[in-house]
């Protein structure tokens, strides 16, 4: 398979496709086969330069990063200000946020669903779903830190 350009998913399909592939899979399968076809009778990508997708996953990285440290921020000085100091909850934030980070990590899929393209629905559901993980699990860590700097 040459490189293919991913059918396009909304962000609200992108969830409905993470939560069929975790709790229906046939359904899942179903969707993935007929995008499957549509992805055989699509042309190649027209890429003019490889690294572009790098620089692409490097600045989605960097979004994604810099708003679930924001959201963490906002939401741990709104709980240090509404419910003052909780080192019990800080502890839980932290430990919480740690935990789905390594699940996250350890969870992702790699060699054994790779194509040439990496653009089938499971690799993309497998993508989403770390990402996903990734920004719960950094914006509660941040919810922990922020917490834990508000709280004096």
């Amino acid at each position: 398979m040459a490189l293919k350009q991913p059918t396009p998913v909304s962000f609200s399909e992108a969830i409905r496709l993470c939560f069929l592939a975790l709790f229906s899979p046939a359904s899942f399968d179903a969707i993935e086969q007929e995008n499957m076809k549509a992805l055989e009778t699509q042309p190649d990508a027209v890429e003019p330069y490889r690294i572009n997708a790098v620089r692409r996953a490097l600045g989605g990285a960097l979004l994604s990063g810099v708003s679930a440290a924001l959201v963490g921020f906002a939401v741990g000085w709104l709980a240090a200000f509404f419910f003052g100091p909780s080192g019990t909850a800080v502890t839980v934030f932290a430990v919480g946020g740690a935990a789905i980070l390594l699940w996250a990590t350890l969870a992702t899929k790699g060699w054994e669903i790779q194509t040439y393209s990496n653009v089938t629905l499971t690799e993309r559901v497998n993508r989403w779903i770390f990402r996903g993980l990734y920004w719960i699990g950094t914006a509660l860590l941040v919810v922990a830190a922020s917490w834990g700097f508000f709280d004096t």
